[in-house]
């Protein structure tokens, strides 16, 4: 699990410690010619930004999914919001 900014990216289905809410699910892609780790962290990067944009404050349950037939990676998540008691 990372944290970065108060922000949670996991490929964890749950957290355990923390109180959340599901936002919904979100997405990220990115198309490449030649599979590099790059591309990983740009589908990764999109799918932050529209958790993000939901006011979320992490994504839980991360999958990552390539194809080379489509050149594509879809990385897929859980948007959350931390319930502060």
């Amino acid at each position: 699990m990372i944290e970065n900014d108060e922000f949670i990216v996991s490929s964890c289905d749950t957290l355990p410690n923390k109180k959340y809410e599901t936002i919904g699910i979100v997405v990220g892609k990115s198309l490449f010619k030649i599979f590099s780790k790059n591309d990983v962290h740009n589908a990764i990067r999109k799918m932050c930004k529209e958790a993000r944009d939901k006011n979320a404050d992490g994504v839980i349950g991360i999958k990552i999914t390539t194809s080379s037939s489509t050149g594509s990676i879809v990385a897929i998540g859980t948007a959350i919001k931390i319930i502060n008691n």
